[in-house]
């Protein structure tokens, strides 16, 4: 009961990922603290427990990337060799 419970907030959590911004916040800090203890009630303790705060970020991603395609990589057109190094080492 209680693990289907939280999937259901999981998936009206990326549902509304999909349609709005305002809100999903909310979503993603329930689902994150609550994940590791509903995964240790699962018998075998499913690693994929772990990603489920990813999956409403990537819904919310995914709608800033289809709503808003102009915009979504307008903040890293104006990056210096000062930011794009660092980052290119690290993610190295």
């Amino acid at each position: 009961m209680l693990i289907a419970l939280f999937f259901m907030v999981l998936a009206l959590a990326c549902f509304r990922g999909l349609t709005r911004d305002v809100g999903v916040l909310g979503f993603v800090v329930f689902i994150g603290f609550t994940q590791d203890p509903i995964r240790k009630l699962i018998a075998g303790e499913p690693i994929v427990m772990t990603i489920m705060v990813g999956t409403i970020i990537a819904c919310m991603t995914l709608r800033q990337m289809l709503y808003y395609q102009h915009r979504f990589f307008e903040p890293f057109n104006h990056w210096t060799s000062f930011l794009i190094s660092p980052l290119s080492v690290y993610l190295l």
